[in-house]
């Protein structure tokens, strides 16, 4: 019987949640294996050779953590290999940075090493750590990244979570931060990455879920996994049929366990392919409503009413219309879109009116805070494509910037565009204004796709008045959505 969760239903569901704001993830060791860190029998290889076994034997490698202990009385040299092989500054992987795309706050990892922080640090998000309950009252609640590292950091070896005893302490000594894991459980959905069905360490976690729950889960969890393939020894050989079918019939059993946890599994072909296939698709509905609006132009250019009444007019209709606006703030066209969300958060619908800062979130770039040319080329870009990626709709108006006293194409907005469309994001350059605007229509109408032939696209270039272009501009974005 097959108790799997389809990958159109939980790209569904977990979007939602999202959405909602009730979605958390917990990432496990393969997240960290897929970007170049050992596993847990790479660890603890020469341990287990230490005291005369073999790593590759043993399924318990808790136990085992706590065998070399108990024989050297120290764990020295289990510190040691925490420190060395979690240490080191190996690069996030694509998951990473997609995971972090998302706009969930809240993560929990059994994993030392400093990946998620790293990707974090890269996309300029704030976030808090907490590791024990001591933690917590460091700890001041607010809007950022909360990473939950409940086995410890590579930066404090010694307090690492890795034996049996270290395990039974840790749910003793820290009954709030686990307390605060099972609230979650209640009122998030949570996505497991990274874990096997033989992971000890997320076993001993479950464990601890399943008794609150008391065998009736009250929210719907995720878990990803890889499909059950023939295994090759280091000598070329193929398992038997036998062999690949009982491992296949393990696999269903631990799937249908999970199901006593609340916990859906999703089957992949390809875990390192697919994974940042799923939180592609995940992002892209998570982000539909999400509008990046580019250009910038000149106090002296002759169009400039004409660019502003535009940019001003359509961030009024997106925002009474359930969109949120994202701004790099570009010269002049940056004010006239925040004036246009003002006024569209005047616009009342049964008797609400919505909060300025929830509807636009404006990235300013830091002009006059780096010197150096190349470091500012670099920040700009990570910028932009930060803020890009959290948006499924890019509208370009002008685009163009003072070099020489002479106004050029803005080149900012000409990279935005590349961006965006990598991003495979709809882009709407509304070319009867000009500038940047004009060049990328023309660049996009050589594609000859549907939408570049259509009607609407002719009209953002040959339009006769604004009436006519500005309608066009809410056909594309409507069709769209």
């Amino acid at each position: 019987m097959d108790n799997t969760c389809s990958k159109e239903e939980f790209i569904r569901d977990y979007a939602a949640q999202i959405q909602n704001k009730s979605a958390s993830l917990f990432i496990g060791s393969g997240l960290s294996r897929a970007a170049g860190y050992i596993d847990w029998k790479g660890l603890l290889k020469e341990v287990a050779e230490d005291i005369g076994l073999n790593v590759e034997k043993e399924q318990d490698l808790i136990s085992l953590a706590e065998y070399y202990v108990n024989a050297r009385r120290n764990r020295v040299k289990i510190n040691t290999a925490i420190s060395q092989f979690f240490g080191k500054e190996i690069e996030p992987t694509e998951t990473h940075f997609l995971l972090a795309s998302l706009p969930i706050t809240s993560y929990w990892t059994t994993n030392y090493d400093k990946l998620l922080e790293r990707t974090f640090s890269k996309l300029n998000l704030s976030y808090s750590f907490l590791t024990n309950d001591s933690s917590l009252s460091k700890y001041i609640n607010g809007k950022g990244i909360v990473l939950h590292k409940l086995h410890g950091d590579v930066d404090l070896p010694q307090e690492a979570v890795i034996t049996k005893i270290d395990y039974d302490e840790f749910a003793f000594n820290n009954e709030i931060i686990l307390s605060k894991l099972k609230g979650e459980m209640c009122s998030n959905t949570f996505l497991f990455l990274g874990y096997s069905f033989s992971d000890t360490d997320i076993n001993h976690i479950l464990t601890r879920i399943r008794l609150f729950y008391k065998g009736n889960p009250v929210r719907t969890h995720y878990c990803i996994q890889e499909k059950i393939k023939r295994n090759v020894n280091d000598k070329g050989k193929y398992e038997t049929d036998e062999e690949l079918e009982y491992r296949k019939r393990k696999q269903q059993h631990h799937i249908t366990n999970l199901l006593t946890y609340g916990i859906q599994t999703v089957l992949v072909d390809n875990y390192e392919v697919e994974i940042p296939q799923l939180l592609k698709r995940i992002r892209e509905i998570v982000y539909k409503k999400n509008v990046f609006i580019s250009g910038s132009c000149e106090d002296n250019d002759s169009g400039i009413e004409l660019y502003n009444q535009y940019a001003k007019t359509i961030s009024t209709w997106l925002i009474t219309n359930n969109y949120k606006i994202y701004s790099g703030y570009g010269r002049n066209i940056g004010a006239a879109v925040v004036a246009g969300v003002h006024d569209g958060c005047q616009v009342t619908k049964r008797h609400a009116i919505k909060q300025f800062n929830e509807q636009i979130f404006v990235y300013p770039f830091p002009y006059k805070s780096i010197n150096d040319e190349n470091e500012r080329k670099q920040i700009y870009t990570e910028l932009r494509c930060n803020t890009i990626s959290k948006t499924r709709i890019v509208l370009i108006i002008n685009g163009t910037k003072k070099l020489k006293r002479k106004n050029v194409v803005a080149d900012g907005v000409i990279e935005e565009f590349n961006i965006a469309n990598d991003n495979n994001c709809l882009i709407i350059p509304i070319a009867v204004t000009g500038g940047a605007a004009e060049k990328i229509w023309e660049i996009m109408k050589n594609s000859d796709t549907a939408y570049t032939s259509s009607q609407e696209f002719n009209t953002l270039k040959f339009g006769v008045n604004f009436e006519e272009v500005y309608r066009a501009v809410r056909t594309i974005i409507e069709n769209f959505a």
